[in-house]
């Protein structure tokens, strides 16, 4: 085999094809430093390891890899699983494509004897494997993260090890492939094997996943429940008050009728104080929120805004909640809405929270060509980059992931009947939905 004068550059791009099928595949993308840094890495071990040891060096160069991949993010485990993923599909398409070309009488002993093959072969190999990482890549990305999916801690590791004992076999039989001078039918074979063992593992991949949408779909609805719950327990309550207030009510101007009668103006006024000014205050705060939200005739919408606004006020906000008539019904589905207003509004409160003035308001209206929903909150002094603040892994506040806004304006991204504006001015942040009728 002659690797005298094409040794140098196909090491050169076959390090590069594997610095990108790795990090295409990984969930949370890596620096372009670390990038450069596994470059190096691939590289160096090829160069300086591969004549000497051959394909035996892969389990110290994936190692390495791996390891660089681990310390270099904030999810080492689930990237160093999707990186071994990444590099288990760029074999199989290696030996893919040899398959394919042997089938025409193309030997991988007759790519390898001759330069202009070799440089060939890496070329076009390099060029499918990046762009089929690449497209897969991005739609891993986006059904999982996109969507909030997490996998548990053991899932990641379960994951990881079926991938590294996958890796360590293909290792194995590609060494052995390499010493007997890759006979077709052990290419053959091969592929074959590493289909199989790629595709078993992406059906128990999805298969997890799918039960893990299932579940993610439950504690949205077992959410949406309680706080379905917490409000109807808060109307009856209110209710159950109102009453009271009603059997009172005649005892209380009878009172007030017999303090002014007899011109005693200090009774009336301790009585006013004393009696009807707590009453007043009583039935106003959190009880308002209810009255006010009475109007919102949608259930999920009305629970995700009663449990948001509640917390706002338990942790000390001022709160305004303007509804100008009746909501009778939202051209969305139920379970979107219900997530983009509950990420708006964590958003708020945490925002609001450290402010002085700590104010959120919430304006609803619906006329009959679309409704509209406001959430504004006071903020910072100094300038939001508002085109930033959608962006994946980006946000203001201090120990979160930045996923929230970027989610909701994913699903957003299905309506075409909803107009998302984001304003920032006088230290007030505003998003505001217009969601067209459909009907």
């Amino acid at each position: 085999m002659d690797y005298t004068i094409s040794f140098i550059p196909v090491t050169l791009i076959n390090s590069f094809t594997f610095m990108f099928a790795m990090t295409n595949f990984i969930l949370y993308p890596l620096k372009l430093i670390h990038k450069f840094i596994i470059y190096l890495y691939l590289a160096f071990c090829q160069i300086f390891f591969f004549l000497q040891f051959g394909q035996n060096i892969i389990p110290f160069t994936i190692g390495g890899t791996i390891l660089i991949i681990a310390i270099s993010g904030r999810h080492p485990v689930s990237n160093s699983f999707f990186a071994l993923i990444g590099y288990l599909l760029s074999i199989f398409l290696n030996y893919t494509i040899v398959s394919f070309l042997n089938l025409f009488g193309i030997t991988a002993a007759v790519i390898y004897s001759k330069s202009k093959y070799l440089l060939t072969f890496v070329v076009i190999y390099s060029i499918i494997t990046i762009t089929t990482t690449y497209i897969l890549g991005r739609r891993l990305r986006n059904l999982l993260i996109d969507n909030d999916f997490i996998l548990s801690k053991k899932l990641q590791l379960l994951f990881a090890l079926e991938a590294s004992i996958c890796v360590a076999i293909f290792s194995y039989n590609i060494s052995q492939a390499e010493k007997k001078g890759y006979p077709s039918e052990l290419v053959y074979f091969n592929t074959v094997l590493f289909g199989a063992f790629f595709i078993v593992t992406l059906i128990i991949f999805f298969f997890c996943l799918q039960i893990i949408q299932k579940n993610h779909e439950l504690e949205n609805i077992q959410q949406e429940k309680h706080m379905l719950e917490e409000y109807m327990l808060k109307l009856d309550t209110l209710y159950q008050e109102t009453r009271i207030f009603k059997h009172d009510y005649m005892n209380i101007l009878s009172t007030m009728k017999y303090y002014i009668e007899e011109n005693d103006r200090s009774n009336l006024q301790e009585f006013f104080y004393t009696r009807i000014l707590p009453t007043n205050q009583k039935l106003t705060g959190k009880n308002a929120i209810i009255d006010r939200l009475s109007r919102v005739r949608q259930l999920e919408l009305k629970g995700v805004l009663y449990y948001k606004l509640i917390t706002a006020m338990n942790r000390g906000l001022s709160v305004t909640l303007d509804i100008q008539e009746d909501i009778l019904g939202v051209s969305m589905d139920t379970l979107d809405l219900s997530n983009i207003i509950g990420n708006y509004m964590d958003n708020a409160i945490d925002a609001a929270m450290e402010t002085v003035e700590r104010e959120i308001i919430v304006f609803i209206a619906q006329d009959k060509e679309h409704v509209t929903i406001s959430i504004s909150n006071t903020a910072f002094d100094e300038e939001i980059m508002l085109e930033e603040i959608y962006k994946k892994n980006i946000s203001l506040k201090e120990g979160h992931n930045g996923l929230g806004l970027y989610s909701s304006n994913s699903i957003l991204e299905k309506y075409d009947n909803v107009i998302h504006t984001t304003t920032f001015k006088e230290h007030i942040f505003t998003q505001t939905l217009e969601i067209c009728n459909l009907s």
